[in-house]
């Protein structure tokens, strides 16, 4: 944990402070709140895109009546998404110590429980009182944890060493698509058959997808037909189990993979998607500047992580999500897709000071955080996040599967279009996201 003595933690006090004096009009006014009213001010909150503010209201509630499970599996969730995942299973198990068969509080443990076994305990009970997408969703989750057994997926073999990999870019695969679709950077390395691969790098998605040529390249097992959870429009496709994945000197070890079904190619001119959590154990950092991933033990000791570029982040389902101040003076939650194109807003949500370049339809490629594509309007924005300022444009979309994961409308994407002008640096270990400002040189075809 960091200390109120660094830099990085007196920020972190600073903000909860500022937060404690302006989410209500002090401490005695908040005292002078019912449970249930200062719920339903959490709840405001919440559904406005502000979790850190609700869940100052939902612990007040928690304190006037400790046993209202209702606040309790409230705060649990923001817990969780924050990262503080040891507060969020003891709220989870306090629920179930009230009501053993809660399946938010299963759904919570079985996530979240200490062991693999108590994981999967939890699972089987939510599955027994599940009905609809939870159950196809916890028995798919079963499926996945029996397959791994007593193992954790994506075992990396030695978190206590730093990794450095060259980047390359993915290459015209779009001719037609807006600028942003040529230029990703992937991830290349050699597959036991001496096959070479390349993944992009996602910030979006959860584990590793593959092609059919790439899982059969990476000898996965096939373990059963399923759907990728996370999409409006169901991706059909194999969960597979990869025993061994070799990228460079770095191996993981019990790798779930989703495998498309269907056609032999990606849509991005790569192989799949290899999700950032897969890297979860380290400091991970996209370096555009250089095409360099990077991977070093993850510490609070690190300098880099104590500037003041960093931010502290929510993870909801499969998506990364950061403060981004816009038109001036509002500060919203936006996801971090590193496969998508553009900054894009929630539709509707569109600044109100934004100077509109062009209007009507606009092709983007979302990485699926967009729930319908092609996008709409083209405009110019300013925002920051954290210590870097950023002009640029944008377009808009709906995302109804954003929506769900988190909740309550989040307020837009940060693509690559924005992204590629930093190191992006990311610790899930410690829940914070740095945005280190780089000269990146756009390249001549755009």
């Amino acid at each position: 944990m960091y200390t109120a003595t660094g830099e990085f933690g007196l920020r972190i006090l600073i903000s909860v402070l500022l937060l404690w004096a302006c989410s209500a009009a002090g401490q005695d006014l908040l005292d002078s709140y019912t449970p249930e009213a200062l719920e339903k001010l959490g709840d405001a909150r919440y559904k406005r895109g502000q979790p850190d503010q609700a869940l100052l209201y939902y612990s007040k509630s928690i304190e006037k009546e400790p046993n209202r499970i209702s606040s309790i599996l409230a705060a649990a969730r923001i817990l969780e998404s924050g990262f503080r995942d040891e507060a969020a299973r003891t709220l989870f198990e306090r629920v179930l110590s009230q009501n053993p068969v809660n399946p938010d509080a299963l759904d919570g443990l079985s996530r979240l429980a200490t062991t693999p076994a108590e994981r999967l305990a939890a699972a089987r009970k939510l599955l027994s009182v599940s009905r609809g997408e939870r159950a196809s969703r916890t028995r798919t989750r079963i499926r996945i944890m029996e397959a791994l057994g007593d193992r954790p997926a994506f075992e990396p073999s030695d978190t206590g060493k730093s990794y450095a990999y060259k980047l390359q870019l993915a290459g015209p695969n779009c001719p037609e698509c807006n600028p942003g679709s040529e230029d990703f950077l992937v991830l290349p390395f050699v597959a036991p058959n001496g096959e070479a691969l390349r993944l992009l790098i996602g910030t979006a998605n959860d584990g590793v997808w593959l092609t059919q040529r790439a899982a059969k390249a990476l000898g996965a097992k096939p373990l059963f037909k399923t759907q990728y959870p996370w999409l409006e429009w169901l991706q059909e496709g194999q969960l597979s189990l990869v025993e061994t994945l070799e990228i460079g000197d770095l191996t993981f070890r019990n790798c779930p993979v989703f495998v498309r079904g269907g056609g032999t190619r990606f849509e991005y001119a790569a192989d799949g998607v290899i999700g950032s959590q897969v890297f979860k154990d380290f400091l991970i950092e996209i370096d555009h500047e250089r095409r360099e991933l990077r991977l070093s033990p993850s510490t609070p000791e690190n300098p880099l992580i104590s500037s003041r570029d960093f931010v502290p982040i929510h993870r909801f389902g499969p998506f990364l999500m950061v403060p981004v101040q816009w038109d001036t003076e509002l500060t919203s939650y936006f996801a971090v897709n590193t496969i998508a194109s553009d900054v894009t807003f929630q539709s509707g949500e569109r600044p109100k000071k934004a100077n509109v370049l062009s209007t009507g339809l606009t092709h983007i490629l979302t990485g699926w955080t967009c729930s319908s594509c092609p996008g709409h309007d083209i405009f110019e924005v300013v925002l920051q996040v954290a210590a870097a300022r950023w002009a640029g444009r944008a377009s808009s979309c709906n995302m109804d599967d954003l929506n769900q994961a988190a909740g309550f409308k989040v307020k837009g994407v940060l693509g690559f279009q924005f992204l590629r002008g930093f190191n992006l640096a990311i610790d899930y270990q410690l829940g914070v996201m740095g945005f280190i400002p780089q000269a990146v040189a756009i390249p001549s075809s755009r």
